[in-house]
């Protein structure tokens, strides 16, 4: 997801350069991987395939898959298997590497346990890898029959779900917050590298979007009321608010004025009124030819 790219910045060589064009990318990938392809399933699979109403996860169900039969290709099945396969290795690998580096931070603002602020000479907070491969491992616990399959899915997809509406939450807030703080203490958003063309629609939209998820996402608990599926919706966010409020009290901090947010720390200051150049090694890099540069730029 493009949240990934703020993260990466830290370890992103030239990221004056390079992070806006990920950025970039990213909004250009979602575009064609996701609403392409939803477009494209819309057109060919009809609201009224019966096979669309299957709930015995057959991989033939899928839409996906439906997609390639119907194009006469008879091992859609196996291929969309190999698809979802890769992308589960993709979404773990971003997640076990964003999920560490969040917690090498929090341990270096004294948030978390100071070991976990260490790095290898290679530069890897290996106790936070460790940590959160740990956590990772929780997915096992679906395959426990004795809890029962279905329940511990459906609590595993929930957390997960919930606190990435919250991190985004957090995000939307943060951008609102750093633009008022900036321009409360006049400085010029020329000064940016990357600036928000959509800001303030865009978090704000983000806000109204993710509340309106996290406080819908349970609606079939109601009707009728059912108290696990509820529990597995919700009891997510009591927990973020206990975290938030306690860490609070604990550190005794409080929300500053925008005047006093600090911008600087951490901040690498550049010559603004200089055009970012590439490197000579990064010219002879470039793909030589329009197909290969787009390839580069999609992949």
């Amino acid at each position: 997801g493009a949240e990934l790219v703020g993260i990466a910045a830290g370890e992103t060589k030239n990221p004056r350069k390079n992070v806006p064009r990920a950025i970039r990318q990213v909004f250009w990938r979602i575009i064609m991987f996701y609403v392409l392809t939803i477009l494209i399933i819309g057109l060919t699979i009809p609201t009224d395939d019966p096979s669309l109403a299957n709930e015995d996860g057959d991989i033939k169900s899928s839409p996906f898959t439906r997609v390639f039969i119907q194009a006469g290709i008879a091992v859609g099945g196996d291929i969309m298997n190999a698809v979802i396969l890769v992308a589960v290795l993709s979404a773990g690998n971003s997640g076990l590497y964003a999920s560490s580096r969040a917690l090498h931070t929090l341990s270096k603002e004294g948030n978390a346990p100071q070991f976990l602020g260490y790095v290898n000479r290679w530069g890897v907070p290996i106790y936070c890898v460790g940590c959160t491969a740990l956590v990772g491992c929780m997915a096992f616990i679906v395959s426990l029959p004795q809890i029962g399959q279905g329940q511990a899915y459906s609590w595993l997809l929930s957390l997960a779900s919930t606190t990435g509406f919250i991190a985004w939450l957090g995000i939307a807030f943060s951008h609102i917050r750093f633009r008022m703080a900036y321009k409360a203490q006049g400085r010029s958003l020329k000064d940016l590298p990357f600036v928000s063309r959509l800001y303030p629609f865009g978090p704000i939209y983000t806000i109204v979007i993710c509340v309106i998820i996290l406080l819908g996402q349970g609606y079939t608990a109601f009707t009728p009321f059912n108290i696990k599926s509820f529990l597995s919706a919700y009891v997510t966010l009591p927990f973020i608010f206990i975290l938030y409020f306690g860490n609070k009290f604990w550190s005794k901090t409080k929300i500053l004025r925008l005047v006093d947010v600090d911008l600087d720390t951490g901040r690498s200051f550049m010559d603004t009124s200089m055009p970012v150049m590439d490197s000579e090694s990064e010219k002879n890099k470039k793909a030589p030819n329009m197909f290969r540069r787009a390839i580069a730029a999609v992949f």
